[in-house]
This record gives structure tokens, sequence and C-alpha cells, in this order.
């Protein structure tokens, strides 16, 4: 459409011949230019047709087109013109330079609403507009500007060469009518390409989405679209979907909730045509039969003519994997929580229970001492003394699964462990089961406890053996590893697996199996505690444990025990047996349970000690400022109060360097010791006792061992040795 300029236009006055022109000339000659653009398939093809057209309707020897005519502008391109041959132009595609003269017509044309007409006879003789027309063999022209949408100005001309013409009314009214359909047409095409260019731009985004986009013809039941994605979705390529199959053909007769894909299908279709956005679960099959899930969101297109149906389709197969990677974290993590809380009641119990059990055996210990006891009695009490160690090995075993067993890790290698193990294994599990092992090349070693790992070991194959029966094969072998799959956060780890082909544990089981005192063996064959212990003690020496297993195949249990960098230590040899009695030494007794505490002293007396005792630390700090003459700290670890036993011999060690210390408890809880001579685990025996206290050492005088036999402070509850009552 054009826009107005100027109203007050009149076409000036031209010499020469005319060409008259009537109403129905004119409307054939737009007849003829109509049929140009509708004839054209681009701009180009639009612009020759129509110029063509222009130089035979009006009978000029030159028509063309200028784009852009701006009054800035220092360039003007011909985009298209026809001439004849014997007055040729400046050509189709040419750049022409906006001089002073162009300058001017360019402001005309863009100043009035309509045609102007030059005629070069009409000219002053010394203007230089006539003097350029002349150069240009011109002897009429006709300009018209034209204002297409989403362009710059462009301009429409006609020239006359070999003898000027005039134009009538009508010839006039015809260019201008010329132009209009022209810049119509120009606005045509620039939005179909507008168009064409989103269109491209939608499919590119289509293309490249991640997601597939199909769209269903609901007539027909096929797919009428579908981009990349979608055909790599259903195993085959775009052109043999769009047309050949619909969502039917490449799905399951019926879904996972048992309905027929068929009534699924029609019925979510039918939603989305009515206007609804249905979104749902889908199970596709590709032609090679492999199922693949999906989620769909279908929505109606918009058709002049078809029911269309657009559905974006998402594979869910990853968020079902992380869906299902979620909750066995969530169940190993539940299951986790679950074993530490049993630990900790375990833990709790078998505390209390070591200090009832250090009054037990410590008293059944003191009573067998006497003389000439009476043999029923004597029988009593050493039934009685084994009925306690066998108490005191299960309270082990718990803390050892409540992991608050004391251990002593070194540097070990766990290859060279088992090597020195296998012949004690194989007599252990007997001749019917066939005992192999495997030791990697180049192991790393680890930071174990040697006698805990080998007690492990020794539970691990001896369950299964009893899994085998009277015979099979017993596999113990032993690898590096890099990441652990359960644990990704051990890093290198050494790995040790016991393997069997026994009867294997079933699924339902399997979770239950470090659980203490769970045990499918028959009464009296198990207590149930075995791979608590396992688990305890592999959790407190920062590893894992796994365990895989099919029932009626066997089972592999895996220990991931962290790599370390120091060597491993040599074996070392048997010291020789510390002796058992003391001579006279101050012992300091500090432990809040009277019963244990009596015994205690008991106990030391016996042993030749000089004993003084308290009930908690603020007592035995005020023991030690009445006599600095004490040898020996003997401090439960967990005492009433705000100071515990470490506490205690942290500030009784600032006054006096040389003090030793020996701590007592029912589980290391509250305390870690590096060196296990400082640790007496309960209950404990008087043998025990001695050999903790010779092991912690004795005072140094001018570079000799010697022993001092202190008097009792009076009021400090002193007591001296107890004289033999044997």
């Amino acid at each position: 459409m054009l826009t107005a300029k100027r109203k007050d236009y009149r076409p000036g006055q031209m010499t020469g011949s005319s060409i008259p022109y009537d109403p129905m000339d004119a409307l054939e000659a737009l007849d003829r230019i109509n049929a140009a653009i509708v004839r054209a398939e681009t701009i180009d093809q639009m612009l020759d047709y129509v110029v063509r057209e222009m130089l035979d309707i009006f009978q000029c020897d030159r028509a063309w087109v200028f784009y852009p005519i701006l009054r800035s502008a220092t360039t003007v391109r011909c985009p298209m013109e026809h001439s004849r041959p014997e007055w040729p132009g400046i050509g189709t595609g040419t750049e022409r330079p906006v001089d002073d003269n162009l300058r001017r017509m360019i402001d005309r044309v863009l100043s009035v609403d309509g045609p102007i007409c030059d005629d070069t006879g009409a000219m002053p003789a010394d203007s230089p507009v006539r003097a350029a027309f002349r150069d240009d063999n011109i002897a009429t022209q006709m300009t018209v500007a034209l204002y297409p949408k989403e362009y710059e100005p462009w301009s429409l001309r006609l020239q006359h060469c070999g003898a000027p013409r005039h134009y009538n009314e009508h010839a006039i009214m015809l260019f201008r009518a010329v132009g209009n359909r022209l810049a119509d047409g120009l606005t045509t095409f620039r939005a179909m390409e507008r168009l064409s260019e989103s269109e491209a731009m939608f499919r590119s985004l289509v293309e490249r989405a991640p997601d597939a986009i199909v769209v269903v013809d609901i007539e027909t039941g096929a797919y009428a679209d579908a981009n990349e994605s979608a055909a790599k979705l259903h195993g085959i390529t775009v052109s043999e979907m769009i047309g050949r199959y619909g969502p039917v053909d490449l799905s399951p007769n019926h879904q996972p909730d048992g309905r027929r894909s068929a009534d699924v299908a029609a019925a979510h279709l039918l939603a989305a045509l009515q206007g609804e956005f249905p979104k749902f679960e889908w199970t596709h099959m590709t032609p090679g039969g492999e199922l693949v899930p999906c989620e769909i969101v279908l929505a109606r297109l918009p058709h002049p003519t078809k029911k269309l149906i657009r559905g974006n389709v998402t594979d869910i197969r990853p968020r079902i994997t992380a869906e299902r990677e979620r909750a066995e974290l969530e169940a190993r993590l539940a299951q986790a929580q679950k074993m530490e809380a049993i630990g900790q009641l375990t833990g709790g119990i078998a505390h209390d229970f070591n200090n009832i059990l250090t009054v037990i055996l410590g008293n059944l210990e003191l009573l067998a001492d006497f003389s000439d006891p009476i043999d029923e009695m004597k029988q009593q009490v050493a039934e009685a003394r084994t009925a306690a160690m066998r108490a005191r090995d299960l309270t082990h075993r718990l803390l050892a699964f409540a992991r608050r067993q004391p251990l002593q890790p070194q540097s070990v290698n766990v290859g060279d462990l088992l090597r020195g193990m296998h012949p004690m294994l194989k007599r252990t599990l007997g001749e019917g089961v066939t005992v192999t092992s495997q030791v990697e090349p180049d192991l790393w070693d680890c930071e174990v406890d040697t006698s805990e790992l080998e007690q492990a070991l020794l539970n691990l194959a001896i369950n299964a053996r009893d899994a085998i029966g009277e015979r099979g094969e017993v596999k113990l072998s032993v690898s590096n590893s890099g990441l652990s799959t359960e644990e990704p956060d051990l890093g290198d780890c050494v790995l040790v697996e016991v393997t069997d082909n026994g009867v294997g544990i079933d699924a339902d089981i399997l979770p239950h199996i470090f659980t203490p005192f769970f045990t499918t063996k028959e009464v009296g064959k198990g207590t149930g505690l075995g791979l608590s212990m396992v688990y305890g003690f592999v959790s407190q020496s920062g590893g894992h444990i796994d365990v895989r297993s099919v029932a009626g195949e066997g089972s592999t249990v895996s220990i991931y025990l962290p790599r370390t960098l120091s060597p491993a230590l040599p074996g070392t040899q048997s010291s020789a047996r510390p002796t058992t009695s003391g001579r006279g030494e101050q012992v300091l007794v500090v432990e809040d349970q009277s019963p244990g505490r009596r015994l205690t002293v008991a106990m030391l007396c016996g042993l030749g000690y000089s004993v003084t005792e308290a009930n908690n630390a603020r007592e035995a700090l005020a023991r030690l400022r009445e006599s600095a003459e004490v040898d020996l700290l003997l401090t439960n670890v967990v005492l009433p109060g705000s100071m515990n036993g470490p506490a205690l011999a942290a500030t009784a060690t600032e006054s006096n360097p040389d003090l030793r210390v020996l701590y007592m408890s029912g589980y290391a809880r509250d305390a870690t010791f590096t060196d296990e001579r400082a640790l007496l685990e309960k209950p404990f025996t008087r043998e025990q006792l001695a050999l903790h206290i010779q092991a912690r050492g004795s005072r140094r005088v001018r570079g000799e061992v010697a022993l001092r036999v202190r008097a009792p402070v009076r009021g400090s509850g002193t007591r001296r040795p107890a004289q033999n009552r044997r």
C-alpha cells in the first residue's frame, strides 16, 4: 500500500505524441499485472514478470525498479530492468552511486503522493538534469515511489528514449495502480519469506529438540509428522514413521496396567481433540521388541482441514533408573540407620553387662583361691566361671557389631595374612571342603586389626562351610580394587572375598543377615552374631561389606578395606610372659561402681600392690594431692560428673608427668587408644589385670627400674597388699 504524501499534485505538461488509454484498457492491463504477480514464486520472478509486462503495456524503451530510495542513501541498486535492445539501461543487479541529480529525483519522488513525469524538452536549456537526461538518451520519464511493508521505499520507473511521449490521466492512474499492485506483491512475498523463515526455524527447533515430537492424524490414526528424536526413540526412520505407523502400531498390545493399547490411545486422543491436555505414561515397543517407557503430553494442533494432535514424548528410562537407584539408596540408608540404632542399643547393653560380668568373674576367681575348697563347690565355681567367660565372649561380639570394640590397627598385607591362615582354615573346615586361596600380585596394604581380621575371615569361612554341607568349595581371594561401586567414597581398596557354592541366601532373608541374633541355623548351631561381628569390624575399620547370593548357587561376601600407603609391618615375636605380682607399688583405683571397685581393689591387693580408691574424678584428684607417691592411675573411662577418665589422666599428669595411666572400660566409646596396653577391657581376670599393669612399665630412678613401696596416707582409703590366702 502507498502512504499519502501530497494531495495537490498535478502532472506537468509534456510535449510529444501521446498513447490514449481508456478505462477498459487499464483494467485489461491490471489483469495482466495481477496474473504476473500470481504466477511468480519468488520476489525476483515477480519483478521480472511485472517489469517485462510494463515494457509492453506502456510501449516504453526502459522499465526498471530501484531500491532503496532514501534521502540519506549513497547508492541505489537496480533489482530488475528490461529495455529495448536499441536502448540498453544500466542492467539488472547494478548498483548506482547517488549523485546530486539522482538525489534531487529521490527527494521529488518521496515528496509527492503519486507518479511524477519529466520531459527533457520542457526543461530549461541550462538545467543539469536536462544534460543528464540527454546523456542517458531519456526523452520522457515517469517515476512513482513504492512503500511495501517491512521494506525501505522502492521506486518504479518508465523511460522513453527515441521520442518524447505524453501520458494522459488514465495512463498515469494505470501506472500508479501498477505501482500499488507491485508494492502489495512485495509485501506479500516478504510475509511469505517471514513465514518460511519461521517455519524453517520451528522445524529446526523441532528437529533439534531432545524430546520426541510427533503429530497424529486422527482420521488415519497414523503419524503425520515426527522429528528425528521420535524416530530414534521408536527405532525406525522418520520416513518409515510418517503415514505408515501410528502410536498403536509401535506399542505392545497391552500397557503395563493391563489395558489394551488401542483403547488407551483412543481415549487420550479424543480428550486432546476436545481441547484437553492429557499427560500420561505410555510404553512404546521398537520393531526389535524393546519396551520404551515414556511420558506423553498431547495437545490439539490447529489445521484448517485436518484433525491433528501433537504429542511431546519423553523417554523416562533415565528417570526410572534414577528413581530405582534413589529407592535403593534410601533403603541402604534406612538399613544403615537401623543397624546404627541396634548397635547403640547392643553397645549400651554390653557395657552394662560387662560391668556385671567383671564383678561375677572376679569374685569367682577370688573364691577359687580359697584353700581346701569342697570338691563339689570347686566344680560349681569352675562351671560358673566357664559360663561367665562365655558371656564375656558374647559381649565381645556385641561390641564388635556395635563398632565399640577397641581395635589395634596396623599396616598389613592381607595376602600374607591369608597365606598364613590357609593351613588352619583347611583343618577347621574339614576334609570334605576344598579350600582355595588366591592373592593378586603387588597387593596393596591396608590398616586393620590383624587379629580381628583373622577372626572375621574365620567366621565367614565357617559360615560358608555350613552353607555347603559335607562337600563343596570355599574360595578366599584378595585383590586390589578401584572405586567401590557400593561405597564410591572409599577410593582405592583391598578387596577380600569369600565365595562358596552352597545353598545360597533367599532374597527376603538377605537384608537381615547382619542383624544380631538373626540366624537360619538350627537351634544350638549358631548364635546369629558371626556376621554381625564381621559387619561391625569392617565398618569400624572404615571399610564396606557387601553380600551377593543366588538361592541354590552360592554366596560371595565382599569386604572392601581402605588402602594405606604405610608399609606393612613385619610379624613380631611374642615377648616373654611378664611377672604377675606387684612389689608394693601404689595404685589409685577410680571406679564409680562400688562392686567393681571393691573387686579391683581386692585383686590388686592380692597381687601385692598398695591401693588407694576413689569414686569419681574429683575424689581422685584429692587423693593425688594428698599423696604424690602414686605410681599408677587405674581409672574407668566413663565416670560420673563433668570429668571422664581421659580428662582426669590429662589433669593428673600435668602435675606428675611420671604418673602411669591404665584405663578400664566395658567398651571404649568415649576415647580412642593408639596403644593397646593403655586399655583394660572389662570383664578382666586377675592375670589380665597384672599383665596390663606390667605392660605399662615402671618409674625409672637414675636410669634403673625401681618400684617404690609407699606408706598409706591417713584417711585416704589406702589398702595394704593382702597376704597370700592359699
